[in-house]
């Protein structure tokens, strides 16, 4: 396989920019010919992609939407296209990019490899743009994913900020969360850490991050974007809008949306043993916490106590995460640093 070749994978539902999405993809990338785009892509009738299906980079499967069982179930489907590239980029079939993308993504991922970093894993919440006055507003600021509350449904939720003096920035900036909608990495982390398909949205982007962290990865935020994502669409259609118990006065072909987000819920809050739960009553499988870190290196690290629900001034404040984590804090120490 040629060098710096990049799987990109895509889930895609119902999106009408699934086709603009790929064509920009391969149009702003400096190599197209190095790209591979694996696309699980759940239609409806009268849905096409004919304009992209016969170009040679592109494979997908094809999923009646009736039939789809929600995000990381997708992703699971699309990583299954994958086909010995060097690098694995997952975003949504809502996106456009930068030129020469894919000659940042590697260098940008190639120089913190250079810094000493093992295992890099870039991510975030790329800024937002709007087809209809494009490229108009394209934000050039980096963004980063914070802490945003813990949850009684699942574990916690994560809201993003513009990087702070990103306009100084030559590299990025680690982090502590991951972003299901932008992912760059070397392509082992698909063997090592897959999507896991019980996972229904929600749930995702902590499953991920924690996992991640404890397969030995770092996690960071680009200083400045090489892609922008749409985030209203407003008229789109969506999968929980869709499986209901009935579905154009049919019944649906699998289980209701909210049956699976609530699985979906519970199985997030034994993977933390958070709230009672314990991740040792499931067998994970290849799904599971990773041997070179556990949850209390990434507690520390994040500057979070699932236990206790309770975090640090940093985590608050948005700050940077430090490169390491004291290991060797007291109980009493680690209580007297959370808000």
């Amino acid at each position: 396989m040629e060098n710096d070749t990049i799987f990109v994978q895509i889930a895609s539902y119902r999106d009408s920019e699934l086709v603009p999405t790929v064509l920009d993809c391969l149009k702003q990338a400096k190599h197209p010919q190095k790209l591979r785009i694996g696309i699980c892509w759940q239609f409806a009738d009268g849905d096409s992609i004919a304009e992209i299906a016969h170009l040679p980079q592109v494979r997908f499967v094809a999923v009646p939407h009736n039939e789809s069982k929600g995000a990381c179930w997708a992703r699971e489907i699309a990583s299954n296209l994958y086909d010995g590239q060097e690098f694995f980029m997952q975003i949504d079939s809502h996106h456009r990019f930068a030129q020469h993308w894919d000659d940042t993504a590697v260098n940008m991922l190639k120089a913190l490899e250079a810094d000493g970093v093992k295992k890099p894993l870039i991510t975030a919440y790329p800024p937002g743009f709007d087809p209809k006055n494009d490229p108009a507003g394209r934000s050039e600021g980096g963004v980063q994913i914070d802490f945003k509350e813990f949850l009684g449904t699942s574990v916690f939720s994560t809201g993003s900020s513009t990087i702070k003096n990103w306009q100084n920035l030559n590299k990025p900036i680690r982090g502590r969360f991951f972003a299901g909608g932008f992912v760059f990495v070397r392509a082992a982390f698909l063997q090592e850490v897959p999507s896991d398909p019980n996972i229904y949205f929600q749930g995702e982007e902590m499953n991920m991050a924690f996992r991640s962290f404890s397969h030995g990865y770092d996690i960071y935020h680009p200083h400045k974007p090489f892609l922008w994502h749409y985030y209203i669409r407003k008229d789109s259609p969506r999968h929980w809008n869709d499986h209901v118990q009935q579905v154009d006065n049919k019944p649906a072909k699998n289980k209701d949306w909210q049956e699976m987000n609530a699985t979906s819920f519970k199985r997030t809050k034994h993977f933390f043993s958070y709230d009672g739960y314990r991740y040792e009553d499931i067998d994970w499988g290849k799904y599971g916490r990773g041997k070179e870190r556990s949850l209390r290196d990434y507690e520390l690290f994040c500057g979070i106590d699932f236990r206790q629900k309770r975090i640090t001034k940093d985590c608050l404040n948005k700050n940077e995460p430090s490169s390491t984590c004291n290991k060797d804090i007291s109980d009493v120490e680690w209580d007297k640093s959370l808000l």
